[in-house]
């Protein structure tokens, strides 16, 4: 199963934002995410709830819990066409 942290950086990929913008917009401390993603922290329930709040509606939360399904929720996913416009 892909690492936690490499499962965040898809994610944070995905939105075109810094990584500490996307911290930010979620309520997340950038230093204490910036942990996460270099793996000295853990992804706490916590991160996950502001993550779900935030990013809920685009990313498939339970594929960052399972690895399972995919990154996207369906009706987000955009073609490259959709991307370039």
């Amino acid at each position: 199963m892909i690492e936690k942290w490499m499962m965040l950086k898809k994610m944070v990929e995905h939105t075109g934002m810094s990584q500490k913008n996307f911290a930010i917009k979620a309520n997340i401390s950038p230093s204490y995410f910036s942990a996460i993603m270099n793996g000295s922290k853990e992804l706490s329930g916590s991160v996950i709830e502001r993550l779900a709040e935030q990013y809920g509606q685009t990313f498939n939360i339970g594929w960052l819990l399972t690895g399972k399904g995919e990154m996207l929720i369906e009706s987000r996913q955009m073609t490259l066409e959709e991307k370039i416009d």
